[in-house]
Parts: structure tokens; C-alpha cells; sequence
């Protein structure tokens, strides 16, 4: 079973789609630079060449608009709020952290954005706010296909949860 997360972004930030097939990292996408319209074709796309079950999007921000466009497409959506210090936030990254951790998690040779990918795992780290809350955020560069990684996780996740 395929399942995906998609961490979205505008201008500064990119937007990163990830695809896992059970616990291998199948596919990834990176899109900079296109008008949001665009982009939406460009996932809707990506998503029909892997048909995930779940996909579940980053509703922080401007993720609302595109998940309510991916569900308009028929995608089966989780939307995840994942503003910092949020549970969901405390959970995706744990639930990170465990997938990475498990012997069958692995990552397709040719992944494209591998290597970036990579860096960007590496570079995470959580911090806590003033108020006690956790902060996971890259200590350096991007960190949207960690994010985007994370959130296909929660999306596994929460679809083996639904199907018993």
C-alpha cells in the first residue's frame, strides 16, 4: 500500500511530495517557483502515478487551499495541523523517528532528491519554545521534504489505523 505527505509551500519555501510504499521512500517531489495552480496539477500528476490511499498535508498555512483542491480531485486527505507546539506536531516527528528506526524502512536507489533528502533528516532538531512546546525545524537550510516524509509517515500511520 502507497501512502503520501505533502509539506506545502509558495514563494520562499517549497512545496515536497513524498511517497511511501509500506516503509520505502518510493518517490519524491520538489516543486519552487510555480503559481499554485500549477502545482496542484503537478501533485494531482505525481499522485495518479501511485495512487496512494492516504495522503496527508500539512493545513498550517496555505496547505488548506491545496489540500481542499487535492480533495476536490478525489484524493483521500488527512489534514494535519502541525503548528508548533501542536500534539499532532509532538506525534508526526515521534512517529518519524520510529519509522527511521524500523529494519524494514528503506529508500529507492534512484529517489530523486535523494541526497537532499538526506541532508535534510540530518539537519532536524527539535528544540522547546518558552512555553514548553516542541520545535522541530531544520538547524540549517530546508526542511520541507523531512516535513514531507514525516507527514507520508502520520498518513500510513493513521490509514493502517482506519483499516483495522
Amino acid at each position: 500500500m502507497k501512502w503520501a505527505g505533502l509539506d506545502v509551500g509558495r514563494h520562499h519555501d517549497r512545496t515536497a511530495l513524498i511517497v511511501l510504499d509500506e516503509l520505502t521512500i518510493c518517490d519524491a517531489l520538489l516543486i519552487q517557483g510555480l503559481p499554485f495552480d500549477r502545482q496542484r496539477v503537478a501533485l494531482d500528476d505525481r499522485l495518479w502515478l501511485h495512487k496512494p490511499r492516504l495522503v496527508a498535508v500539512d493545513v498550517t498555512g496555505i496547505g488548506t487551499g491545496m489540500a481542499d483542491l487535492l480533495d476536490l480531485s478525489g484524493w483521500r486527505i488527512h489534514r494535519a495541523n502541525i503548528g508548533s507546539g501542536d500534539a499532532a506536531h509532538l506525534e508526526l516527528f515521534a512517529g518519524l523517528r520510529q519509522a527511521l528506526a524500523d529494519p524494514a524502512f528503506h529508500v529507492k536507489q534512484s529517489l530523486p532528491h535523494k541526497a537532499e533528502l538526506l541532508a535534510e533528516l540530518k539537519a532536524l532538531a527539535g528544540t522547546y519554545t518558552p512555553s514548553g512546546r516542541v520545535h522541530v525545524a531544520a538547524s540549517s537550510g530546508h526542511d520541507d521534504l523531512g516535513f514531507a516524509l514525516a507527514l507520508a509517515v502520520l498518513a500510513r500511520t493513521r490509514g493502517l489505523k482506519s483499516s483495522g
